[in-house]
């Protein structure tokens, strides 16, 4: 399998579709990082104590499953995926006398290797970029983080680099499972796109409601229970918060509580793997042409 999995990893290199999204996040990543120069200049200028663009603000925003350039991973994952059958790759490798799972394993390994080597860069880049523009990695009590006016801390960076990196381990699973499914760029998109787009608008919304106040925290507490088992993106997506006093203020502090990183751990690892096997009992069932 190590074989295939260089032959995968030799083809990414050269993969045009791969330096293309590549290409695409250095440019949003810019992009990106003007915007934020150009709200925090133009529309914040009054508010002396609101920085706008920071390399934390930059940062957190830019690791979004979802938002910005995440969402371009796993459509781009899914061109790659279905060209590997159309132009006869998979086909050439089963001819060889590989196994369909070893096949299927490297794909999903190299799959990785083309998310995570995307949304690093991106990631890292926008870290540069708001630091290089913003005068620091956290530049000013009133810091924006992801439009969301609330403090972070070293914590909540930590478990959100966590929380996402499983989420993108499983959409990785997911899209290489639904491009394996239809073998079809035009019809594996809409399907990843949409199930991706609930999920994280759902945990968004809900848990921004739920979060607000003690009295909702209660009222929907069941409800913030089911999402964080079921849905391998509230983390990444949820607004909890947790109020804390400093003097005479009372300050909001984006937090992910343990349970929710647990679950995410817990449900992102299910999901992956489900969707593997999954996938990897399909390819084998279907032939190749």
């Amino acid at each position: 399998m190590t074989r295939l999995f260089r032959a995968f990893i030799f083809k990414l290199k050269k993969d045009m579709t791969f330096r293309i999204t590549l290409f695409i996040g250095i440019g949003l990543a810019f992009f990106m990082a003007l915007l934020y120069l150009f709200i925090e200049k133009v529309l914040f200028r009054s508010e002396d104590d609101i920085r706008f663009i920071t390399g934390e603000a930059m940062f957190l925003q830019s690791l979004s499953p979802v938002q910005n350039f995440g969402i371009a991973i796993p459509v781009n994952l899914i061109s790659f995926t279905v060209l590997e059958f159309s132009q006869g790759t998979i086909r050439n490798k089963i001819i060889a006398g590989n196994s369909k799972f070893k096949i299927y394993a490297s794909l999903f390994l190299s799959g990785l290797v083309f998310s995570l080597s995307l949304i690093t860069v991106y990631a890292l880049l926008s870290l540069g970029l708001g630091c290089a523009f913003g005068g620091g990695y956290h530049a000013g009590e009133g810091s924006i983080s992801g439009f969301i006016i609330s403090k972070t801390s070293a914590q909540y960076t930590w478990r959100l680099i966590i929380v996402t990196l499983c989420a993108y381990i499983s959409i990785t699973s997911f899209a290489i499972l639904i491009a394996t499914l239809t073998r079809q760029i035009g019809g594996s998109i809409p399907i990843v796109i949409i199930i991706l787009l609930v999920c994280y608008i759902s945990a968004t919304i809900i848990s921004g409601i739920a979060f607000q106040d003690e009295e909702s925290r209660s009222k929907y507490e069941a409800l913030v229970w089911a999402l964080r088992i079921i849905n391998p993106l509230y983390a990444t997506a949820s607004n909890e918060t947790e109020l804390v006093s400093e003097g005479s203020n009372v300050v909001a502090y984006k937090v992910i509580q343990d349970e929710t990183l647990i679950s995410s751990i817990i449900s992102n690892a299910f999901y992956t793997a489900l969707f593997f096997f999954v996938g990897a009992i399909i390819f084998k069932k279907r032939d190749v042409k």
